[in-house]
Parts: C-alpha cells; structure tokens; sequence
C-alpha cells in the first residue's frame, strides 16, 4: 500500500470489521450456553449467527488483501452491514425474544459498532471512486 494509496480507509475498514465480526463470531459460537440466559436470546440462535460471521469475516479479509478491492463485494459489506443495523432495531423494537437488559444493551452496542464499519466503508468506497485513474 502506498502512503497515498485511496483504498487505504477501505482496507482499514474491511480489516477491522473482520476482526470484530471473527472475534464476535467465535464468542458467540463458543460461549453460547452462558450468554443467551444473561441475554434473553436462545443459545442455538446466538450460536448460529456466531458461526454465520465467520464466513462473513472470511469474506472481508479476503477482499481487504485484493489488489485491487473488488468494489461490489465492498458494497455488499456496507448493504449487510446497514441490513445487520437494522435487524437489530427490529430486534430491540419488537422484541420477539424478551430480551433481558443487558441483552437489549449489547444488540445496540453492538448495532452501533456495525453501522461505524458501514459509516467507514462507505466512506472508504466514496474515496476510491474519486481517486484518480492510475497511468
């Protein structure tokens, strides 16, 4: 990457949203059976959408070290990332689990990490268009 490099805030982002999404992901997977009582969200469901992010984050990194960023697939991050947002007001709005305080507390924290990654990435993609051509 060069110091000027206008995929620079990209990449940055799509790394870091596939940390968070693995380190997310592998704590849900692992940690299931503690965290949907203190939650409100059944254990299999935190499960499965903790083994659902790991290809996510696969997905993420290996755009991040394309040369150059497929643009589509960085557009699809920021779509299922707004989508993940927005599952997660529903999910606080309506509540169809009953979740406990602390669960309603880390769907939000959590919703809100994910909107910076779309806010980042989006951003990221804004850059890259405006870059000028290589020669």
């Amino acid at each position: 990457m060069q110091p000027h490099d206008p995929s620079r805030l990209l990449r940055l982002a799509l790394r870091a949203n596939a940390a968070f999404s693995t380190v997310s992901g592998l704590v849900l997977a692992v940690a299931a059976p503690l965290l949907g009582p203190w939650l409100g969200i059944p254990p299999l469901g935190l499960a499965v959408v903790g083994l659902g992010l790991l290809p996510f984050a696969w997905l993420l990194f290996r755009n991040a070290a394309r040369t150059p960023i497929h643009e589509p697939e960085a557009r699809l991050a920021v779509g299922a990332d707004i989508a993940w947002v927005l599952g997660s007001v529903a999910l606080v709005a309506f509540d169809p689990l009953g979740l406990t305080l602390a669960g309603r507390v880390a769907v939000i924290v959590i919703a809100l990490c994910v909107a910076d990654f779309a806010l980042l990435q989006a951003l990221g993609l804004g850059r890259l268009r405006r870059a000028p051509l290589a020669a």
